[in-house]
């Protein structure tokens, strides 16, 4: 069926994402600290809040999301990118 313009695809609780804006604090205190997250940018406040969930394993919330996004590298891999064969 064609999709009209202005249809509604998908409908989710507010509550179910991980949304910044709505944070009055941090939300991941026991992973950062709350002085150093107020002077991250967004992207690094969503990326550590990120590795909190992450590292809470099933007992996240957001386990079911996480568990469909890429791995995260290892540690014992370089930091450099790769080569070109």
């Amino acid at each position: 069926k064609p999709i009209a313009a202005g249809e509604l695809l998908l409908s989710y609780p507010r509550s179910a994402a991980m949304d910044l804006p709505s944070c009055s604090a941090c939300p991941c205190p026991q992973f950062v600290d709350a002085q150093f997250w107020e002077q991250c940018p967004w992207y690094v406040q969503l990326a550590l809040w990120l590795l909190a969930e992450h590292a809470k394993g099933e007992s996240s919330p957001y386990s079911p999301f996480i568990e469909i996004l890429p791995p995260l590298p290892s540690s014992s891999s370089s930091s450099s990118p790769p080569s070109a064969a």
